[in-house]
């Protein structure tokens, strides 16, 4: 006598490129349990569900009946933009309490993990629009949640869900989604490749917030090319990117071996800055900041500013004043605050941030000043040298007390990097200032559209601004 099946499944049943969340709401469905209780059945953390290894996928088909190929493609997707860092997109998310979805496909009860691809916005397999539906219900964990949203969206499109099939919805004919896999590949080799060489960026928060999507999509855009069959398919195709590069070899990469700087190369820069900032003989990057400068005070000379930035730190906000009226009491006009984002970041931060900020700053880059003294990068006037030996943060307590090697096969490079890095933040900052000007209203959730890398190759240095042309002003 034949066995029932110990549960409700039939071969065939699990489609490729369905997403995770799809298949566990349908097997709940037909077998009456939860999805922790399936999880325990598969023998699975319930908290890691979406890359799973070969022998949890194993485990799974053996359960199902299901073949390996198509377990894969569903247990451990392939088509993500995973790169390490901001040449990535694994840390953009979408809320527990929305789901992205196909219209067409939903009608036959099929729900692919690509649909919950923040940088697709069009299904592969119909070339249509996907839809995004939002659940009012905030209570219950995240898997949960989640889990209610794709039950709800199914059941109100398909009426036989989760019985429905796939009969009339061949998954096969798949042309888009080939040439989309093939790119993603590329950009996830390219991006990666990148990762592993930066040793620096300028701004990481150019990858951060509402813009982080566009951004990565069109810095990939140019480092791995978008095939135009797919653009449409992709979010932040209309922006474009170039590279401005400059490559550092010979003396400059050895004396940047031999100081084995590459992972202390934030703290020394800063150094540079300050110390460079100070000097009776400033390299040659301060002049395009002292140049930007003069052009926002000229523009700038009559203040009729209708936005203002009032209070302390964290308790500042924006607030709307007066604009023939200036100065206001205990306010900051938006001219004012570029000038003082200038000052901070290559300047005299003295002038603009409180003591006790400018000294702590002050101290913890003296953890770093003795390998610079030790490596020759930073001196002291001749008088002071013996006493080198006393602790930095107690007997320099000053920036001019300290004088930068400008003989340095490095100078070279940390001067280069500032003057990409200034580029970058003016033309960020003209055209924020710009927008205001034209009557946006300022926010903290604007980012720079610009940024600056170094990499590290085994035959030079590599130094990259990275552009957005739309919002680019030389």
């Amino acid at each position: 006598m034949q066995s029932f099946p110990r549960i409700n499944w039939w071969h065939g049943d699990l489609r490729p490129y369905e997403s995770v969340l799809s298949f566990f709401a349908r097997f709940c469905k037909k077998n009456g349990t939860t999805i922790y209780k399936s999880c325990e059945f598969f023998n699975i953390d319930p908290y890691n569900i979406e890359q799973l290894m070969d022998d949890e996928i194993e485990r799974i088909t053996l359960a199902l009946n299901e073949d390996f190929s198509v377990a894969q493609t569903v247990f451990r997707p392939s088509v993500k933009l995973n790169a390490r860092g901001h040449y990535g997109l694994t840390y953009i998310r979408l809320e527990a309490n929305i789901l992205r979805y196909c219209e067409e496909c939903a009608k036959h009860g099929y729900h692919s993990y690509l649909h919950e691809e923040v940088w697709l916005t069009k299904c592969p397999f119909h070339s249509i629009d996907l839809r995004t539906f939002v659940s009012d219900k905030k209570t219950g964990t995240i898997l949960a949640r989640r889990l209610s949203v794709l039950k709800n969206v199914m059941e109100s499109m398909c009426k036989n869900w989760p019985m429905a099939t796939i009969d009339h919805f061949d998954l096969y004919k798949k042309e888009s989604l080939d040439v989309i896999a093939t790119w993603v590949k590329s950009a996830n080799h390219a991006g990666t490749k990148f990762a592993n060489e930066e040793i620096w960026t300028s701004n990481r928060t150019c990858f951060d917030g509402d813009d982080a999507l566009s951004n990565v999509i069109g810095r990939l855009h140019l480092i791995a090319p978008i095939p135009k069959t797919i653009q449409p398919f992709i979010t932040g195709t209309n922006e474009h990117w170039h590279m401005e590069i400059r490559r550092f070899s010979g003396e400059i990469k050895l004396e940047f071996d031999r100081l084995n700087i590459n992972t202390k190369f934030s703290p020394a820069l800063n150094i540079y800055k300050n110390v460079c900032s100070r000097s009776d003989d400033p390299p040659p990057y301060f002049d395009i900041l002292l140049a930007a400068q003069k052009v926002i005070r000229k523009r700038h000379s009559d203040c009729h500013c209708k936005w203002a930035v009032t209070g302390n730190g964290w308790a500042s906000y924006w607030t709307e004043v007066e604009p023939d009226q200036w100065p206001h009491w205990v306010c900051t006009c938006p001219y004012d605050i570029a000038l003082n984002n200038l000052e901070v970041g290559w300047g005299r931060s003295e002038l603009v941030v409180s003591t006790r900020m400018f000294h702590r700053d002050f101290l913890q880059s003296t953890h770093y000043a003795g390998e610079l003294f030790e490596a020759g990068l930073i001196k002291f006037p001749e008088e002071k040298e013996k006493k080198a030996g006393i602790a930095f943060s107690y007997y320099y307590s000053d920036w001019r007390h300290w004088i930068w090697n400008n003989e340095s096969p490095l100078s070279e490079l940390f001067n280069a990097v500032c003057e990409f890095d200034i580029e970058s933040e003016v033309s960020y900052l003209f055209q924020w200032l710009q927008n205001i000007d034209e009557g946006s209203m300022p926010g903290k959730d604007e980012l720079p559209t610009c940024c600056v890398s170094l990499y590290e190759t085994e035959k030079d240095l590599i130094l990259i601004k990275w552009v957005r042309q739309s919002n680019y002003i030389r």
